[in-house]
C-alpha cells in the first residue's frame, strides 16, 4: 500500500477526482436563479442557496402531519400573497409592451375579440412581448369565448416568482391572471394530505402503466396489496427540504467513471508480479502466497474505500459548510422544489430523504467494493494491466445497458438515478417487491464475495502446487 501513495500518478489521480467532485459540488450551491427571485420582504436573491435556504424558512411554517387543514392554510396564504404582489401593475414595462393606452387594450380583449383582431394584435405586440418577457410569453387566446389574456407585468414581479417557486413548483415568470391553487391537485402537499383519494388514483395510473409496458417486470396483484398497505399504514409529512436539492443533485454526479482511477491504480496489484516474476520468489518465502493475497486484498479494499470516502466527504462537506440540509426525516417528494410529481415518483413518498441518501452511498460503497474485488481478481490472472481497466470498464457499464435496454450514456454514467427505490419500476418475485437497487445490492455482494474466495484459492492452489 506504501508504493501506491508513493507513486505520484497514484496521488494525483485521487487528487483529481476529489477536486472534481468538490467542483461540482460547490457550482451544484453557488448557481444563479434562471429566473429573477426576490424574497417577499423585497432582498434580491443572486444564488441558489439562498434561495433554497429561504423556501425552506417560508416552508417551514407547514411542517407536520400532512392534513387538510394545513392544505386549506397553504392555499389561503398563496392567495393573500399573490393579491399584495399584484396589487401595482409596472406601468414603465407595460407601455413599453403595449404603449400608452394598454389599460384600453385590455379592456378590448377581454370581450368579444375576432381571430383577425386577435392575429393583428400579436403582429403588433408580440415581438415587444417576447423583448420585455422572454420567448415563451405570448397572448393566450380563447376561440370558444372570442377573449385573449395579454401577459402582464408587475412591480413585484420578481417577489411574485417566488411565491410561484415555493408553493407551486413553477419557473413560470408569465403572469396573465390568478392561477386556482386549490386545482393544483399534483402538489405534493395535496397529495400527501388526500392520501386515500389522491395517492390511490395515481396508483391507479402507475398500474395501467405497468400493465400496458411490456418491460416492467412485475405482478400487479402483489403490487396492489403492496401499495394499500403503505397507504394504510403510512402518516404522511410535510415540510422544508429545498435544502436537500443540491445535496440531491452533487451526489448524482457522483458517477461510477469516479471509480475508474481505483480500477487503474489496482489494475497493477497482481499483475507487475507475474511480469516481473516476483511472484515465483514469494511462494517458498515464510509469507506465501496466501497472506500475500489477504494483504494485497486488504490493500485494495482500503485504497479504493478511502478514496471513495473522501469524494463522500468532499460533496458533504461543501453541503453543510454552504447550506445545512434539513427536512432529512421527510419523504423525499415532501416538497419536491424543482421535481414534478407524478405516478412514476410515487414510492417517493414512502422513503425519507435519510434513508435515500443513505441508499445512494451504500450504493456507492458496494460499488467500490464489487470493483476494487474484481480489479484485484483480473490483476492475480493476467499480466497485462490494460486488459483488466478495459474488463472493468465494461463490468461497469454493461449491466446498466441492459437496465434500460439502449446505450443511454447518462444513465451508465450516472447511475445514481438508478439508487431511488422510486427510480425503476420495481420487481416482483413472489410476494415481495424488489426494485434495481435491491437486485443491485445482491448482484454487487454476490460478485465480491465469489471472487474473493477465487482469488484465495488460487493463492491456495500455487502455494500447495510448488510445496
Amino acid at each position: 500500500m506504501k508504493k501506491v501513495f508513493k507513486n505520484k500518478i497514484n496521488i494525483l489521480m485521487i487528487l483529481c477526482v476529489c477536486g472534481f467532485m468538490t467542483y461540482t459540488t460547490w457550482d451544484c450551491y453557488h448557481e444563479e436563479p434562471i429566473i429573477p427571485l426576490k424574497t417577499f420582504e423585497g432582498k434580491k436573491l443572486t444564488k441558489m442557496n439562498d434561495v433554497y435556504r429561504y423556501t425552506d424558512k417560508i416552508i417551514s411554517k407547514y411542517e407536520g402531519v400532512a392534513t387538510e387543514e394545513t392544505w386549506n392554510q397553504f392555499c389561503d396564504d398563496y392567495n393573500a400573497y399573490y393579491d399584495q404582489f399584484t396589487k401595482e401593475v409596472d406601468d414603465e414595462i407595460m407601455i413599453k409592451i403595449y404603449g400608452n393606452n394598454y389599460k384600453e387594450l385590455f379592456e378590448e380583449v377581454s370581450k368579444n375579440l375576432n381571430e383577425d383582431r386577435y392575429f393583428a394584435i400579436e403582429n403588433q405586440y408580440g415581438e415587444n412581448i417576447h423583448k420585455y418577457m422572454g420567448t415563451y410569453a405570448g397572448i393566450d387566446y380563447d376561440s370558444e369565448t372570442k377573449t385573449a389574456a395579454l401577459p402582464i407585468v408587475y412591480k413585484h414581479q420578481d417577489e411574485l416568482n417566488m411565491l410561484n417557486f415555493i408553493y407551486l413548483d413553477s419557473y413560470e415568470t408569465i403572469s396573465y391572471k390568478k392561477p386556482d391553487i386549490r386545482s393544483y391537485k399534483a402538489l405534493p402537499l395535496y397529495v400527501l394530505s388526500h392520501k386515500e383519494d389522491n395517492i390511490k388514483s395515481l396508483e391507479d395510473a402507475k398500474k395501467v402503466y405497468l400493465s400496458q409496458n411490456e418491460n416492467a417486470l412485475i405482478d400487479i396483484e402483489s403490487y396492489n396489496k403492496f401499495i394499500e398497505d403503505k397507504i394504510h399504514h403510512t402518516t404522511f409529512y410535510f415540510g422544508g427540504t429545498a435544502s436537500l436539492n443540491p445535496l440531491y443533485t452533487s451526489l448524482s454526479r457522483f458517477s461510477f467513471l469516479n471509480l475508474i482511477p481505483i480500477a487503474i491504480i489496482l489494475a497493477n496489484i497482481f499483475s507487475i508480479e507475474k511480469k516481473t516474476k516476483v511472484d515465483q520468489i514469494i511462494v517458498p518465502t515464510r509469507e506465501g502466497p496466501i497472506k500475500i493475497a489477504i494483504a494485497k486484498v486488504c490493500a485494495g479494499l482500503t485504497i479504493g474505500l478511502f478514496t471513495t470516502l473522501l469524494q463522500l466527504f468532499c460533496i458533504f462537506a461543501i453541503a453543510y459548510l454552504t447550506l445545512k440540509p434539513t427536512g432529512m426525516h421527510l419523504p423525499e417528494y415532501a416538497l419536491g422544489t424543482g421535481y414534478s410529481f407524478n405516478p412514476s415518483m410515487i414510492s417517493g413518498i414512502y422513503t425519507n430523504n435519510a434513508f435515500i441518501i443513505g441508499s445512494q452511498i451504500q450504493m456507492l460503497l458496494l460499488g467500490t467494493f464489487a470493483i476494487i474485488i474484481f480489479t484485484v481478481f483480473l490483476s492475480s490472472i493476467t499480466k497485462n494491466q490494460f486488459v483488466t481497466i478495459i474488463i472493468v470498464l465494461l463490468f461497469i457499464y454493461v449491466p446498466f445497458y441492459f437496465q434500460s435496454g439502449e446505450f443511454d450514456i447518462n444513465q451508465i454514467i450516472y447511475p445514481c438515478f438508478y439508487m431511488y427505490t422510486s427510480g425503476t419500476s420495481p420487481i416482483s418475485i413472489g410476494s415481495q417487491i424488489f426494485y434495481l437497487k435491491d437486485i443491485s445490492t445482491i448482484l454487487w455482494l454476490s460478485i465480491a464475495v465469489i471472487f474473493s474466495i477465487i482469488i484465495f484459492i488460487q493463492a491456495k492452489i500455487k502455494y500447495v502446487s510448488n510445496r
